[in-house]
């Protein structure tokens, strides 16, 4: 089961999970449902490597990138020029 609240103003958004009929829900807080850039995505509790949409400031439709969490702590932005 799981229950999403989200506050619009203060753009944060709380997740519960509940693993089993008879566990109790554990409470995630995403502080930014548009996270900037990949620190942004592993300050949301994401710590698996690979593919996450940020929306850099200015862009309304976001980009897909890698985003290294492992690597020094993690939360790298991965680009390629």
């Amino acid at each position: 089961m799981e229950c999403v609240c989200m506050n619009k103003q203060s753009k944060r958004m709380t997740v519960q999970m509940q693993i089993s009929e008879t566990s109790r829900c554990e409470e995630t807080t995403y502080n930014n449902l548009r996270p900037v850039d990949c620190k942004e995505v592993y300050d949301n509790g994401n710590r698996s490597n690979g593919v996450y949409k940020i929306y850099p400031k200015g862009n309304i439709h976001g980009y897909n990138v890698y985003c290294d969490m492992t690597t020094d702590g993690g939360g790298w932005t991965v680009i390629t020029i």
